[in-house]
């Protein structure tokens, strides 16, 4: 809990930090990594999530983060209720989009694009449970999921299969069993683990 009352999750690796003002002056917090909240309702002190490239702007909600440091792009899922994307970058922030509940906005912080997606409500927060559902994401996508999830580094020497496409559900799988299926999937892609220095090589 939060000193105002407002749940949160963090997924491994993540990092949360906020002022000693929280919940008075402000309901501001930063975020490194993937968190889901649930946000108790206060109109007059509004509940930003600041990320490196982009704000999220709350009333009272349900919603997920995902903005881990070196990843192309970030993530931001709406479970309930209502709230903005704002970027960042300059001092006059400006209103990327506001979400409503099923939506999930991909920002790319290379290049300042995004793109609104559909998703299903219920996946929302799904790795709270142990369980990743990837749908519609690239090879480039999944390999940053699984970055996270086995702290692993991975080197993707074959720009032609990066763009491949993949829906599966991660569970409680050792990440060789995960990277085996990806070759059933796709004959075409080729792996080699090194345990020592944790290093994955897919071609």
């Amino acid at each position: 809990y939060l000193p105002d009352g407002t749940l949160v999750w963090l997924n491994a690796g993540s990092r949360m930090t906020y002022s000693q003002g929280f919940g008075v002056d402000n309901r501001m917090i930063e975020l490194e990594g993937e968190g889901y909240f649930e946000v108790t309702r206060n109109e007059k002190v509004p509940f930003i999530v600041k990320t490196s490239r982009m704000d999220v702007l709350v009333l009272g909600t349900k919603f997920n983060v995902e903005a881990y440091p070196g990843d192309i792009c970030s993530y931001t899922s709406l479970k309930e209720g209502k709230v903005q994307i704002l970027e960042n970058e300059t001092e006059d922030e400006h209103i990327l989009s506001e979400l409503r509940p099923g939506t999930q906005l991909v920002y790319n912080v290379q290049t300042g694009q995004y793109q609104l997606n559909q998703v299903d409500i219920e996946e929302i927060g799904d790795w709270m449970r142990g369980q990743i559902v990837v749908k519609h994401k690239t090879l480039q996508e999944l390999i940053d999921i699984l970055k996270q999830k086995y702290e692993y580094s991975f080197e993707l020497q074959t720009d032609s299969i990066s763009n491949i496409v993949y829906n599966i559900v991660l569970e409680q799988e050792s990440l060789e069993e995960i990277l085996n299926d990806i070759t059933v999937i796709t004959p075409q892609v080729h792996y080699s683990i090194n345990y020592g220095t944790r290093t994955v090589i897919i071609r």
